[in-house]
């Protein structure tokens, strides 16, 4: 390492290297992305990092000084820092991190008040780069694909069909982390923040043809933040890397953002059922009851035990007084304690603890708790969006007691057997953040907190899951597939939170019998494969079998990692894939989705799953319960309009062997046990486990060369296995226990045929 009039830190990516220059010089030394050689650079202009701190009102930089440079080792890794520490009535200390093991640079800072009064503080530019050229990821003439998340829509925006005029420029901004893909290399860059613990993340970045990136700000609005003469507040740190995989880059952002953040960080999936599309303002004790007598019967073997009551449950149909009302006679209490006693299942509670309506006893006892004007008077907000449609105002929870009370709230909930939270319109809220400690403090560490819209860097520790999502509307609504188009980018946006951060969610989807056979498998498939928790919302009343049975086939929830394949390709995502790894093998697992008015082609390229081009595969459609036969490089279906497939691809057995079953999307990712070739008594055997009083299929694929031992196609026991197309022979099995064990003989087709 060596310092010098400037600095320079260098990022690798293939023969790329991006350099970031100052007004000292950090050379990378001995670390990985310091000894490349034969690379092309691609230089910030002098001065490319600025930093500038709002202090009240004045706008301070860094001087043009010495930076002392050390090596580090933090929670993400370890590299060469350089630290540049000034003082301007405040001290200001500021750091920049390259990591050794990893195409990424650190920018932290910290702001200590030495002066004798309070300052303020408000826009920190944690990066700033100059209105020239600036970053460039491969073809300078090519406008780079971008997904941002949070961030105004479009939160995807494909690379343009069409080249660009020399000249044009796009714009980009995000809330949170932005992506930028250059289609002709495939290398992205990600620049964003890794926290929102004191101020609010905002990106903005431009791309001019024929120049690169040649705007770049990274920033963090303190709000007018007060920092008392002693105190020290450490910024939220700044975040950019450069990788020649995309999806790698964006996880790998979210691993740092996990890394950082407060433990714990809460992952994993759960099943429930939602009150809100079926029964809205008419939910009671006794519909309730009877739900839970059903999930009992055919969801809670596969792992659904949440009941979740959505609006309508609390005081007056109105927000702020959180006591259950005249439907729910013997209390909160009561129904936990039946569904617990008589069903095995929880309580979980929506609950909006951030808006109070005027008519609610909360406000006419505290409307000093409220966001009040310079007057001091409530803020109102507008009415209610259901009957009795109040006004409202929104509790400010900088107010100590306001603060308080939403803690109580969840103490009090949480003694009463609720142990699930359904966080609604709190996003907007004042403090925000004390808002959702709040929450999280009162519900106890072991309550399952999910929000309705929160900031996700904000979400980290404190949610177990969170969506940022539209409605997802009734099964069967006219304009059904509306909604889902628009829950589409932001799933596929941000795939990379999901059990980094938290549980990544979709809105409670309906596919009861009001929606079409097609309506519902696309519903599902998208709750399933994009790997979020499953959350039906639908009158079980009235379900029938078969729907029964569709449903049955998303749980148990909790599924390997989802990415979106075209991500950087298309508005709306429409390859969702899985690589799933069990006892059994491993296989991938790709959903095929059509979200458009008339029929479209969906292709999957076998590479961009990690299948080399030329190795043969074997697909079979689970929904249609069909074998697509075998395939190179590609698969292509032809899907209607509104639709999902979900293709399960092995490659292409050498032996006897279970390529899927139709008990759930995956394809045997849950259900298969175990599956053991022997190749020494020609024998598959395995054990499928399922609930108990269940039934499915499994398909044997059986490669030319090969056929059974004659007596193995006799129903044994509690399966019964017949042939059912060249080279697939099926498995019926009644689950008259969770486990059943298997086995099949079979003979070398030669071999059988020199004995006769």
């Amino acid at each position: 390492m060596s310092l010098r009039r400037s600095w320079r830190i260098a990022l690798t990516v293939g023969v790329a290297v991006v350099v970031i220059t100052s007004g000292t010089l950090l050379a990378a030394g001995k670390s990985a992305a310091g000894k490349r050689a034969g690379a092309i650079q691609q230089e910030y202009e002098a001065g490319c990092c600025g930093f500038a701190v709002e202090v009240d009102g004045r706008v301070i930089t860094p001087p043009d000084r010495s930076a002392k440079s050390a090596f580090f080792t933090d929670r993400i890794g370890s590299g060469e820092e350089i630290r540049h520490r000034w003082n301007e009535g405040v001290e200001i200390e500021r750091w920049i991190r390259l990591y050794c093991d990893r195409y990424a640079i650190l920018i932290g800072a910290q702001i200590r008040n030495k002066t004798s009064k309070n300052v303020t503080l408000g826009t920190v530019k944690m990066l700033s780069a100059p209105k020239k050229g600036v970053l460039s990821l491969g073809d300078l003439t090519h406008v780079p694909a971008a997904v941002s998340y949070p961030g105004p829509a479009p939160l995807i925006r494909p690379a343009p069909q069409k080249e660009m005029p020399k000249g044009s420029v796009q714009r980009y901004s995000s809330n949170g982390v932005l992506a930028l893909r250059d289609a002709g290399s495939g290398r992205a860059m990600i620049v964003g923040l890794l926290s929102a613990a004191v101020g609010n993340p905002s990106i903005h970045t431009a791309f001019q043809v024929d120049k690169g990136v040649t705007e770049l700000t990274i920033a963090s609005n303190l709000g007018g933040r007060i920092l008392r003469p002693g105190q020290t507040i450490v910024l939220d740190p700044a975040w950019i890397s450069c990788e020649d995989n995309a999806f790698q880059a964006l996880e790998h952002y979210g691993d740092a953002v996990a890394a950082i953040a407060p433990k714990p960080v809460r992952t994993g999936a759960n099943a429930l059922w939602c009150s809100w599309y079926p029964l809205r303002m008419t939910i009671s004790e006794s519909n309730v009851l009877e739900h839970a007598e059903i999930v009992a019967k055919y969801f809670k073997p596969l792992g659904l035990d949440l009941l979740q009551l959505d609006h309508g449950w609390q005081r007056g149909d109105i927000c702020g007084d959180w006591f259950p009302n005249e439907r729910f006679p013997h209390g909160l209490k009561w129904l936990a304690k039946q569904l617990r006693s008589r069903y095995g299942l929880k309580l979980g509670l929506w609950i909006a603890p951030s808006q109070v309506a005027h008519t609610s006893q909360l406000f006419r006892q505290h409307p000093d708790w409220m966001r009040c004007d310079a007057q001091g008077k409530p803020i109102a907000e507008g009415r209610w969006y259901w009957k009795p449609n109040p006004e409202m105002s929104q509790l400010d929870a900088s107010k100590p007691a306001a603060e308080k009370w939403i803690a109580d709230t969840f103490v009090r909930l949480t003694a009463e057997g609720a142990c699930y939270y359904k966080i609604d319109f709190i996003a907007g809220a004042p403090s925000l953040r004390k808002a959702m400690a709040a929450i999280r403090r009162g519900a106890g560490p072991n309550a399952w907190i999910r929000y309705c819209q929160t900031p996700p860097l904000l979400s980290v520790h404190l949610a177990n899951s969170s969506y940022i999502g539209a409605d997802t509307g009734d099964a069967g609504l006219p304009n059904w597939i509306d909604l889902i188009r628009e829950n589409v980018p932001g799933l596929a946006a941000s795939y990379w939170i999901n059990d980094r951060l938290y549980h990544r969610e979709v809105c409670d989807m309906g596919v009861g019998p009001k929606a079409s056979v097609e309506e519902a498998r696309l519903r599902l498939s998208l709750m399933t494969l994009s790997g979020c928790s499953i959350s039906f919302s639908d009158d079980f009343r009235t379900l029938d079998l078969p729907r029964i049975r569709m449903m049955q086939q998303c749980l148990p929830a909790g599924n390997p990692m989802a990415r979106p394949l075209d991500l950087f390709a298309r508005q709306l995502p429409s390859l969702w894939h899985m690589h799933c790894q069990n006892a059994a093998g491993q296989w991938d697992v790709v959903g095929l989705f059509n979200f458009e008015n008339q029929p479209k082609e969906r292709t999957v390229q076998l590479a961009s799953v990690g299948i080399a081009v030329n190795e043969p595969v074997v697909a079979f459609e689970f929904w249609e319960e069909r074998m697509l036969g075998a395939h190179r490089g590609q698969i292509t279906l032809k899907l209607a309009p509104h639709t999902a497939r979900v293709l399960i691809i092995h490659r292409l057995p050498t032996h006897p062997e279970v390529v899927a079953t139709n008990m759930h999307l995956l394809g045997g990712y849950h259900e298969i046990r175990r599956e053991v070739w022997d190749e020494v008594q020609m024998r598959l055997s395995g054990q499928y486990c399922r609930a108990a009083g269940m039934e499915g299929k499994a398909f044997l694929y059986v490669p030319d060369g090969y056929r059974l031992l004659p007596g193995s196609a006799l129903t044994k026991g509690s399966v019964r296995l017949a042939e059912a197309d060249k080279n697939l022979w099926v498995q019926d099995i009644r689950f008259d226990k969770p486990h059943v064990d298997w086995r099949v003989g079979f003979i070398h087709t030669t071999a059988a045929q020199s004995k006769q």
